[in-house]
């Protein structure tokens, strides 16, 4: 699965348009911390130096950096602001989905992944939201059509195994999701989500020590994955060693009280 949150979809932010490149213009893009580039983005606006298109290129990386920080009202109201200044920003359409999806909205979210994919029919991340999101509401043949299509269109994309790879375990289908998160991993080698999502596919598969082997993988390089702990809780349960099962349940459910609800209603548990 896609760990630290329930975030969906990567927050990329866009580059400088070279008639708008300045100092401000500059942090709005490259500052590390999201804090500092709401600061940037902000005074670019405040300037009144920029409109049209230039103003909603900094609408949409300030609504970027709303939504790593998880403001996502303040995050849509710059996507809307964007989308009202470039109606045809399919990027922004994209993020505004992403942020619906975070408050709970899918549908919301599907609708504004649809607006970006009639303006870019190619538009790889947005198949892998949208599919995201088909699969959260247990539309797993419609998931499926997006993934393969990003797919097609990114053959590269680890994440969109990895996403695909979820799916196929929700559907029971486990020979196809390691083959797809062993691709994941071929291409990004050791990326955590990934080991967590293989993990689970072999628990489906009844491979209780293999799935071991990942969410220990996961577990050493961050020992507070809450998926992980659960799913190593799992497999240890299977293999007979109930106390320390019953630790890693107690310290994923102390990390994220949700998580095996989480589990349960994405249907990857055994």
């Amino acid at each position: 699965m896609r760990l630290g949150s329930a975030l969906i979809g990567l927050c990329l932010f866009a580059t400088i348009p070279a008639e708008a490149a300045t100092p401000e213009a500059a942090g709005c893009e490259s500052e590390a911390a999201p804090s500092h580039r709401i600061e940037y983005c902000t005074q670019a606006l405040k300037s009144g130096r920029y409109g049209g298109a230039d103003a909603a290129w900094f609408y949409r990386n300030r609504g970027s950096a709303y939504l790593i920080e998880r403001r996502y009202d303040q995050a849509i109201t710059d996507f809307d602001d964007a989308i009202r200044l470039k109606p045809d920003y399919a990027e922004a359409f994209n993020d505004r989905g992403n942020a619906r999806v975070n408050q709970g909205h899918l549908e919301q979210g599907i609708a504004d992944y649809d607006a970006a994919l009639k303006l870019r029919p190619d538009y790889a991340p947005a198949l892998i939201n949208r599919g995201t999101a088909w699969s959260d509401l247990g539309q797993l043949d419609h998931a499926m059509a997006d993934y393969d299509s990003a797919i097609r269109l990114q053959p590269g994309d680890a994440a969109a195994f990895n996403d695909r790879c979820w799916t196929l375990i929700k559907l029971k289908r486990f020979d196809a999701a390691l083959a797809d998160c062993n691709k994941g991993l071929s291409l990004s080698p050791n990326k955590l989500s990934i080991l967590d999502s293989r993990g689970f596919a072999y628990l489906g598969a009844g491979d209780a020590r293999r799935a071991l082997a990942d969410f220990e993988q996961v577990l050493a390089t961050d020992p507070r994955v809450p998926t992980s702990l659960f799913g190593r809780s799992a497999a240890l349960r299977l293999l007979g060693d109930a106390s320390a099962a019953d630790r890693d349940a107690a310290a994923a459910r102390a990390v994220w009280p949700g998580v095996e609800v989480y589990l349960q209603k994405q249907a990857v548990l055994p």
